[in-house]
């Protein structure tokens, strides 16, 4: 899967940041494709940022 083209500040916690996006796919009921794609998606936020979770996207259904 393709990274998506970002400016990396910082890559601490970008391997959590993959890992929890890639499983919260899995927990949604996305197939293993979607949710490859959400976990590369969280993990782009995440090196776009400083810090290990500053960057993170939230659940828009959690707040």
């Amino acid at each position: 899967m393709p990274a998506r083209p970002v400016e990396v500040v910082d890559v601490i916690g970008a391997g959590d940041a993959l890992c929890a996006g890639y499983l919260s796919g899995r927990l949604d009921g996305l197939g293993v494709a979607e949710s490859l794609r959400r976990g590369v998606d969280v993990a782009s936020a995440c090196v776009a940022s400083a810090g290990d979770w500053e960057g993170l996207p939230g659940r828009p259904d959690r707040p």
